[in-house]
């Protein structure tokens, strides 16, 4: 009973998330950067549901539209950092040797740097737009994927298959994407469905501490920024996008718990 309970709200959750995906621009009753000065920091209220924040903003269509972005740039980004490791591991694990102890130890350089630290710098550098922070997002979490596929195609290239595909004088690329990459979907998928919660909680902390993005755009974590300013009298500025970022993740990291049961069953 309590595992099924549990499995109902966190598929409400799920789909509270891919509500935010799909549907937040149809949903959102009002754009989420006009501001009305007549109805100042109010309360949830019927013609406001979320309230309004201190220029009189619907907090509503805000939360909507900085969950679109912070999941836009926490699928996307985790996918740009899934292409570079991908592209790193197939050429460590597949050609070996020099090769590999070459890459292996620039991989294992970047992954000494602390995602945070990168993260920031990199965005000072590139600048708070969206391609700043999806770089920044990137460069800063391609490691693990790039270690992972290593270590796969080195146990796959040994089997039969693929030296009968090399004895029968196959391509190196043709080996790589149509021989060994497809064994390697199930877990980069997993993979990237734990990651995809991390690369959110990390843009979310940028914003929070002033590093994220520039206005107007908005994330969560930006959002939860804007409501510290008068958390003691109207904590819901917060509290609402604080909770919204806390569902995106315990749902994503349910999936990747869900599709790591399944893949193990097979």
């Amino acid at each position: 009973m309590k595992a099924q309970t549990k499995k109902i709200a966190t598929g409400l959750l799920l789909g509270w998330v891919v509500v935010f995906i799909l549907f937040s621009s149809k949903i959102a009753f009002r754009s989420y950067e006009v501001q009305n000065l007549n109805h100042v920091l109010e309360s949830p209220n019927l013609k406001h549901w979320f309230g309004t924040d201190v220029l009189g903003r619907d907090l509503l269509s805000r939360v909507f539209y900085g969950a679109q972005i912070s999941l836009f740039i926490g699928t996307l980004g985790t996918f740009l950092a899934l292409m570079i490791g991908l592209f790193f591991g197939l050429v460590t694990g597949y050609c070996g040797g020099w090769v590999d102890r070459f890459l292996r130890r620039w991989i294992d350089l970047f992954a000494t740097f602390p995602p945070l630290l990168v993260a920031m710098l990199l965005t000072l550098i590139l600048g708070r737009d969206l391609l700043g922070i999806l770089i920044s997002m990137s460069m800063t979490s391609w490691t693990p994927f790039a270690r992972l596929v290593r270590a796969q195609v080195f146990k796959i290239k040994k089997f039969p298959y693929i030296e009968g595909a090399t004895a029968i004088g196959c391509s190196p690329l043709r080996i790589l994407l149509f021989h060994i990459l497809p064994n390697l979907i199930n877990p980069l998928l997993l993979a990237m469905t734990f990651h995809i919660p991390n690369t959110i909680m990390l843009e979310s902390f940028l914003s929070f501490i002033g590093l994220g993005l520039s206005p107007p755009l908005v994330s969560l974590g930006s959002l939860t920024r804007e409501g510290l300013q008068t958390m003691h009298s109207y904590p819901h500025l917060t509290y609402i996008p604080s909770f919204t970022v806390f569902s995106a993740v315990f749902a994503l990291n349910w999936l990747g718990n869900h599709l790591r049961n399944h893949f193990t069953r097979k």
